[in-house]
């Protein structure tokens, strides 16, 4: 079975070399220029640039055949267009996985399950897949396996998303379990101050309730009673300190709502489940990825240029701070 799948990931391999060589004759040529979309180069340092090259290649396949260069046409020759077309088709959800993951503009801790998952599906082998992409797609999952791992932590913040709470095939019922006694535990931790903090941080958000939600909310007024009584008698009763966190955790379980947005759910109930919206402010804002201190870096580097090796550190933070506004302006 090794043998048989290393001869057909090699086709594969010899599929992308050969678009290496018509991306570099067509540039060596000059006939870039004839196209009505440019080839791209494979670049090692460029997250899916072989993707885009392969995909530029096909999208031009038609054009690249009526050139008179008889190099190119050998090239050309030795392509398999119905794989290479099948190739594109796989390695798309790659890309799309990517960029989900690596937004600056969203949280994205929470989508790691569920894009893993979707990875998964979309890799499963079909009966009429050829044998090189029979090949392809059980790579590929194993190079899942081995390095898109999810811990305790993704599935936390999967959970913080009520699309993805209840679902079964997401998230597996024993994890499901794991990561609610671990957001339980995480709420017995959460100090008064942080929770107050997070309460107060959401007051100019749009807090509106469904008559579904207006329970609860009576409920958290109650409870600013009970804690009143608790600094009156001191010592003398006992209360146990995970009942409400307890409460805030199921009743969020139980809420049949849902939002696109999950930053506006939970700025929407900081008022509701103040400990659970303090937990979800700190998860949801952990990025998936360190795509974005890779993207600061590269900022970075672009304006230390040799030309302005004596900029100041607060210059230096200044102008990264103006360049982080008009990136978001421009999304």
């Amino acid at each position: 079975m090794k043998l048989k799948l290393c001869s057909e990931v090699a086709e594969i391999r010899t599929l992308v070399n050969v678009c290496k060589d018509i991306v570099t004759r067509v540039k060596r040529t000059q006939l870039q220029h004839e196209l009505s979309t440019t080839l791209k180069q494979s670049v090692a340092t460029r997250w899916n640039s072989t993707l885009f090259m392969m995909q530029s290649v096909a999208d031009n396949l038609e054009q690249l055949k009526s050139t008179p260069d008889r190099t190119q046409q050998k090239l050309l020759l030795d392509q398999d267009e119905e794989l290479l077309k099948e190739a594109v088709k796989v390695l798309i959800h790659l890309d799309v996985a990517t960029r989900l993951l690596s937004s600056d503009q969203m949280p994205t801790l929470h989508l790691v399950v569920p894009v893993r998952h979707n990875l998964i599906t979309n890799l499963m082998v079909a009966d009429d897949d050829s044998e090189a992409i029979k090949g392809l797609k059980s790579m590929l999952i194993q190079q899942l396996d081995t390095y898109y791992v999810i811990n305790d932590l993704h599935d936390i913040a999967a959970i913080l998303d009520p699309r993805l709470k209840h679902n079964n095939s997401v998230i597996p019922a024993d994890r499901r379990d794991v990561a609610l006694n671990s957001i339980r535990r995480m709420m017995a931790e959460v100090p008064t101050s942080f929770e107050e903090e997070t309460k107060s941080s959401m007051k100019g958000s749009d807090t509106s309730v469904t008559d579904s939600e207006r329970l609860p909310a009576k409920k958290a007024r109650l409870e600013t009673t009970t804690s009143e009584t608790r600094s009156f008698f001191g010592d003398l009763y006992q209360f146990s300190s995970a009942a409400t966190s307890q409460d805030e955790l199921d009743i969020y379980m139980e809420c049949p709502d849902v939002s696109e947005n999950v930053l506006h759910f939970w700025s929407s109930r900081s008022h509701m489940w103040p400990k659970l919206a303090s937990i979800a402010r700190v998860i949801l804002a952990i990025p998936a990825t360190e795509t974005s201190s890779e993207r600061v870096f590269s900022t970075a580097g672009r304006i230390l240029k040799e030309r302005r090796t004596q900029l100041k550190g607060d210059s230096v933070d200044n102008l990264m701070f103006l360049h982080g506004l008009k990136s978001q302006r421009i999304q």
